[in-house]
């Protein structure tokens, strides 16, 4: 356990009243997130010019590849700086590699003898480079986001040509392939699923998707092993159910059924299924640090490496059964700590749903002696308890009714929670549900909060009214609502109905954090505004702005309703109100410096507030709780 007390002298900032410094304020890290998995994402195998071949497996979310030598079984690491999306392992011994949203839209060749990453090139204004697939001339393309550009590099002189926008009303240019004829096939959309062709001879695109296919997500891109390019839906709708297209190296499209995706390669990525080996050796598994391969007499060959994830940052953090505090990080870890015993509390990880798939968990709460977990993709659900060392898991299922995020999860009692949501992608608007976690039975609004998503929730004291925080954003690729500035809504608990809605802060996208008091709301948005709505006339009485510059968006607030005092995090503050003077705002401590605070803050009983810094949980413990030798009570 790591420890550390700071004494702290508090600021005075605009707008902001001084708070007493008289007591010290004191952080603990009482946990660190538990050693995660690394997370396998795609892989490709490499022959040298030496004839030697490798597996390269890159794990972008760990931000490392590993190169496995395939005669000697030997693996070497290296460090990618966020490129591991797109990977491309050309005819003439060369790896290619693109990135995911950080550092930007960047292309990388990896030299694989040598192990060491070189940046060959950057696409200018894009977050990503998606895929990347070799043509027949040894031209190399890829798909951006959230341009949906195609862009062409030529190996030998470095130079990138962009060849435009697939789409112009689509953000995702994500899976592609180019077939033997070297026609280029993108799988574009969120907002609206379609295949677009691109001609290199010609310059000329065309939309094979057809019009009736229509949906939103992406449309799933594949070079299949007998050299047709097959394509399939995210989304169907009735027409495309069960159908894929067939493209032959001509550019010829015919309908067939799906069932042709076993001859395709593995989603997400565009890849055959099962390479084989120079020496006639077919790669059968490919795991995060296992492969086994089949030899041509049939016997199997495993060979095992460590590629551990190491810590990773705690990524949402939530109130446990019995006054625990339990913290995620991903792939799917959750692992927690009592404050009673002042013990960590280790989930088995072998229990975890989604181990090492790249899940991760929005949302975490108690319910009874449960602990419900809402997690992406497909917002699906889980109940876990914790008995004599193992985690009874149960799978709910999907929320439903196109939801993809769940980022409020509110419990009332152990059979009844309200839940918020943010719809799929390309899917606007987002949901309020009210889930059975003994059950698994559900009600769903879909708009509840017309054209927003539910990101934020508070109940009344008396528990007949919800308050719903929303966000003008759905599911990534989708337009955002036509109200440009988030709402607060009132919700009838009785009646399950929308009773009124508020715009508290003009131009907001947000509301991060709502908090109840007998007579008025308070929240706090994710650029950093404060507000106060009057409950009686549901009118904003306050709006103020923190200036705290770029704040990290936070998605709570937690009240001590012992002491009225509402908490909250804008960047390295942490901030509190009085709920006699809700709009005034005070900073109560500094966190110390080191790692972002991702998520948080909650409390325990005693008035402590815990959040997530870097792959720390850590306490904070406000000057009138330890003054009271941590008696306080927050029900």
């Amino acid at each position: 356990m790591y420890r550390f007390v700071l004494a702290l002298h508090l600021l005075a900032v605009s707008l902001m009243a001084q708070p007493p410094n008289s007591a010290p304020e004191q952080f603990e890290v009482v946990r660190r997130s538990a050693p995660s998995p690394a997370s396998l994402y795609d892989f490709v195998v490499f022959t040298a010019a030496s004839g030697k071949q490798y597996l390269i497996s890159t794990y972008r979310r760990d931000k490392f590849l590993v190169s496995i030598d395939l005669e000697t079984g030997k693996a070497i690491r290296c460090d990618t700086l966020g490129a591991g999306y797109g990977i491309v392992a050309t005819r003439k011994g060369r790896v290619f590699i693109g990135t995911s949203q950080s550092p930007g839209a960047r292309l990388f060749e990896y030299h694989v003898e040598a192990n060491t990453i070189e940046e060959l090139a950057k696409i200018e204004n894009e977050e990503a480079l998606y895929w990347l697939k070799e043509a027949p001339d040894g031209t190399i393309y890829g798909g951006t986001y959230p341009g949906t550009l195609l862009i062409q590099f030529d190996p030998e002189t470095r130079k990138v040509t962009n060849l435009g926008r697939m789409t112009d009303d689509q953000t995702h240019n994500l899976l592609g392939a180019v077939s033997p004829g070297g026609r280029v096939y993108s799988g574009v959309g969120m907002k609206q699923q379609a295949v677009i062709e691109y001609d290199p001879a010609t310059g000329k695109k065309r939309d094979i998707w057809p019009k009736d296919w229509i949906a939103t997500n992406l449309a799933r891109v594949y070079l299949g092993e007998d050299g047709n390019v097959y394509c399939y839906p995210g989304i169907p709708t009735e027409s495309s159910k069960d159908k894929a297209l067939r493209i032959d190296p001509e550019g010829n499209v015919t309908i067939t059924t799906n069932r042709i995706r076993q001859a395709m390669g593995r989603s997400p990525i565009s890849r055959i299924s099962r390479p084989v080996l120079n020496d006639g050796s077919a790669l059968d598994v490919v795991e995060a640090e296992r492969l086994v391969l089949t030899k041509p007499d049939g016997t199997k060959r495993e060979i095992h490496f460590t590629a551990s994830g190491g810590e990773k940052e705690v990524y949402s953090i939530g109130n446990g059964p019995n006054d625990t505090i339990f913290g995620t990080s991903k792939p799917f870890i959750v692992f927690g700590y009592d404050p009673a015993t002042q013990q960590p509390i280790d989930m088995p990880r072998t229990d975890m749903p989604a181990e090492g798939l790249g899940g991760q968990v929005d949302a975490l709460t108690a319910a009874g002696s449960y602990l419900v977990l809402g997690t992406y993709t497909h917002a699906v659900l889980y109940r876990m308890q914790l008995k004599n060392g193992r985690s009874d898991t149960t799978d709910l299922g999907e929320l439903g009714e196109q939801q993809d995020r769940i980022h409020a999860l509110l419990p009332v009692d152990s059979e009844r929670i309200y839940v918020g949501s943010i719809s799929g992608y390309g899917s606007a608007g987002g949901a309020l549900s009210i889930l059975n976690p003994l059950t698994g039975d559900r009600q769903i609004f879909r708009d509840a909060l017309p054209t927003q998503s539910v990101v934020s929730l508070a109940l009344s004291e008396d528990s007949d009214f919800l308050y719903l925080g929303g966000s003008i954003y759905g599911g990534t690729g989708s337009d955002t609502s036509p109200r440009q500035s988030a709402v607060l809504g009132e919700w009838d608990t009785r009646n399950n109905k929308l009773i009124r809605t508020v715009e508290p802060a003009p131009g907001e996208s947000k509301i991060s954090g709502v908090t109840v008091l007998p007579e008025v709301i308070c929240g706090l948005t994710s650029g950093g505004k404060w507000f106060v709505v009057d409950r009686k006339s549901f009118k904003v009485t306050s709006v103020k702005s923190l200036n705290f510059g770029s704040p990290t968006q936070l998605s709570r607030l937690a009240y001590d309703r012992t002491h009225g005092v509402i908490y909250g995090i804008l960047g390295a503050r942490i901030i509190q109100a009085s709920a006699k003077t809700p709009d005034q705002v005070t900073v109560a401590a500094l966190i110390p410096n080191g790692a972002e605070v991702h998520c948080g803050p909650i409390a325990d009983k005693g008035g402590r507030l815990y959040f997530g810094r870097g792959p720390e949980i850590v306490r904070w413990t406000p000057s009138l709780v330890s003054s009271e030798s941590n008696t306080a009570a927050l029900p």
